[in-house]
């Protein structure tokens, strides 16, 4: 009967660690996660590794790079993506172990008795019944702790399709600007040559030749700076989508047009449903509450453990319920609970604070695309077609011998640096496009922006007149 009752309990001890411990299951991974960036994106995480992926990101590169090519490959080749993707996995495993009770304890002594000759035996398993009661919130806590997980993945995506874009957008820009100034270049090239060879026939001055060969060398130094601005957007964006070797001679395809239109005016409302900041804050929030839960509940009992014990002494066993409990007298968990009460107030106030710059930079973001607009409207729609007719007029009057060959050269520098600030007006609309559409995605703000007050390029003062 001693047997029969001792096996009875370890039946009860043994139900009572399986009965939850079976229960943690790996959360699924990918669906959750490539659903949601599609929703938000209208992209798709693909998964092909680099042998498969590798036709199709060459056929991008070499029918010219355009930017949703740029945001495709970064998302399929980019190293960062692909860790940021395994991470959720590690933190899939961290919900599993987070969500499983404690294994039971198995005790046992023997001891040989010298006198009878015989063995005594103790025997005692026992499992945590505190961890049993705390489960559910435990269980809560690792799920809201997952979620976060899932959002910061799925944020670190979204961040990735931005500074994409940004990158091609910057590259984009730093090419047309690099041509530009090679044409600035060979315009005043032909300045100084005219200039010389007038002023060795003594129609202009020493003062007209070096001020025509200033603005040359000054052409030149820009070009420079050109150049080197557009080897390092090419380098950030070979960067972003993880390319290297022969793939990096790449060509932008075609010039920066003009973005299509984000909807603006519920930009402020839209962002703050939208963030992914906001929403990990939430998580963050729930993790906690739940924390604080645990942590209140072990200030009153910090653990009890029940289990059975059974003995065998001089042939005979002996079996029956035991228990083990913390007593709260010296050591009542308040500093734990004070930090995670004080944990979750901070949070509180985080979330608050992250809602109002969301909503400032909206508003920012609304007035600077409606100004870039503008700007990008009147320098397309004015400033070129002045300075394209001036060209025109220019060149009928220098044919008619009533303007000189350094007039045709000022007209000329004029429409160059009016298609200079052409490029400037589209960087920048282009710019605050990629934000605004980073903040619609759910995206991290302050990841992105439009660069405004660019040089507009038709600040340069023109050459003395020559008298000619």
């Amino acid at each position: 009967m001693a047997i029969e009752s001792a096996a009875r309990w370890a039946a009860v001890a043994a139900a009572l660690g399986l009965t939850v411990g079976c229960a943690a299951q790996f959360p699924e991974i990918d669906a959750p996660l490539e659903n949601e960036v599609e929703r938000r994106t209208g992209y798709v995480i693909d998964k092909r590794d680099s042998e498969s992926s590798a036709p199709q990101i060459d056929s991008w590169l070499e029918d010219g790079l355009e930017i949703d090519d740029a945001v495709r490959i970064a998302m399929l080749n980019n190293p960062v993506m692909h860790a940021n993707l395994a991470e959720l996995g590690v933190a899939a495993g961290e919900l599993v172990t987070a969500a499983s009770v404690a294994n039971p304890v198995l005790e046992g002594s023997f001891l040989d008795s010298a006198e009878s000759g015989s063995w005594t035996i103790d025997l005692g398993l026992s499992q945590s019944l505190v961890s049993l009661l705390q489960m559910p919130a435990r269980r809560r806590a690792a799920e809201a702790g997952y979620a976060l997980a899932q959002t910061e993945t799925v944020t670190a995506v979204v961040d990735l399709i931005g500074a994409a874009r940004l990158a091609w957008i910057e590259a984009a820009a730093s090419a047309e600007h690099a041509a530009l100034l090679t044409a600035i270049v060979d315009v005043r090239t032909g300045a100084v040559r005219a200039a010389e060879s007038l002023y060795a026939a003594g129609n202009v001055s020493q003062r007209e030749l070096l001020f025509e060969r200033w603005s040359l060398a000054e052409a030149e130094l820009a070009l420079v700076e050109a150049d080197k601005a557009q080897v390092a957007a090419r380098e950030t964006l070979n960067a972003t989508l993880g390319l290297w070797g022969e793939r990096t001679g790449w060509l932008i395809s075609g010039r920066l047009g003009r973005p299509g239109i984000p909807d603006v005016a519920t930009l402020e409302a839209a962002a703050v449903d939208a963030s992914l900041a906001l929403d990990a804050s939430r998580r963050r929030i729930e993790a906690l509450a739940q924390q604080l839960g645990i942590e209140e509940a072990s200030s009153i009992v910090p653990d009890l453990e029940i289990g059975i014990e059974a003995e065998r002494e001089e042939g005979h066993w002996s079996a029956g319920p035991s228990f083990e409990i913390e007593l709260p007298l010296t050591a009542r968990n308040k500093g734990r609970v004070f930090a995670a009460r004080s944990a979750l107030e901070a949070e509180r106030a985080n979330y608050s604070a992250m809602a109002i710059e969301i909503r400032a930079a909206a508003r920012t973001l609304a007035h600077a695309y409606q100004s870039d607009a503008a700007r990008a409207t009147y320098v397309a729609d004015t400033v070129i077609p002045i300075a394209t007719g001036l060209m025109a007029e220019t060149g009928k009057a220098f044919n008619a011998m009533e303007a000189g060959v350094f007039d045709l050269i000022d007209a000329r520098r004029r429409e160059l640096d009016s298609a200079r600030a052409d490029v400037d007006a589209r960087r920048d609309l282009w710019m605050t496009w990629a934000a605004v559409e980073q903040l619609l995605d759910g995206g991290s703000i302050g990841k992105s922006g439009g660069a405004g007050g660019a040089d507009t390029g038709l600040g340069e003062q023109a050459a003395p007149d020559a008298g000619h």
